[in-house]
């Protein structure tokens, strides 16, 4: 039944992608009110519609002609067209996967230096004071392992999603040559799929990425949906 509720609804607001769907399970308030808060993957979304597909057109159709009947609906047009929406992000706070390897390792190099530099301070103080100073960081060198945590954190980030989506492509593919009763053979390994140079990630808001909008300026944002009826 809640799968029902949750497919009905989707189907309503316009969602078909079961992965879509998916997310919306985690995103919307209504689709996660109607689920009970649970979360099924797309797979089993899917497969439930495929499942089910006749009793669920059939359903969907007496849903539309009780809600033209109770003069909920009318059965006119709908214009619906996709909207940028800005972000409450700077795109400059973006960095792409193959910029985020380059600055790890510059920042790495900095830090092995600014830790040596450290020792030798350390060094010449305890000869010339007779103690040591307290263990905390330099200013500097906290400003780059915080910087450097950030990169490495939306690094992993990057290649766990490279790696889902290359598990979620093959489970299709076999899953299409199983429909089609052929045999499936996996080129590669998903587990060491590697993400695309240009994959972007916002450390401000990671959700959001960088768009042309309809002046054909660049800007950190979503691509929504607008919709008009009759």
């Amino acid at each position: 039944m809640m799968m029902v509720k949750v497919l009905v609804y989707a189907y309503s607001k316009g969602i078909r992608s079961s992965r879509k769907i998916e997310r919306a399970l985690y995103d919307d308030v209504a689709l996660r009110f109607l689920s009970c808060n649970q979360q099924p993957d797309h797979w089993t979304i899917s497969e439930f519609r495929r499942r089910h597909l006749k009793a669920l057109g059939e359903l969907l159709v007496q849903s539309i002609q009780m809600a033209d009947k109770a003069g909920l609906v009318k059965l006119n047009q709908i214009a619906i067209d996709g909207t940028k929406i800005k972000a409450n992000a700077s795109k400059h706070s973006a960095m792409s996967y193959a910029y985020m390897k380059k600055e790890e390792e510059r920042l790495r190099k900095e830090i092995k230096n600014l830790l040596k530099d450290a020792e030798r301070i350390d060094r010449e103080e305890d000869r010339k004071y007779g103690n040591r100073r307290g263990d905390e960081l330099p200013d500097e060198l906290a400003t780059r392992e915080k910087r450097l945590e950030a990169i490495k954190k939306a690094k992993a980030e990057i290649e766990t999603e490279a790696r889902e989506r290359a598990e979620q492509e093959q489970a299709e593919r076999q899953a299409k040559a199983e429909t089609n009763g052929k045999k499936y053979k996996r080129r590669k390994d998903a587990k060491k799929a590697e993400p695309k140079m240009k994959a972007q990630r916002n450390f401000t808001d990671s959700d959001s990425q960088i768009m042309r909008n309809a002046d054909k300026a660049f800007i950190q944002g979503y691509n929504a949906q607008a919709a008009v009826d009759a």
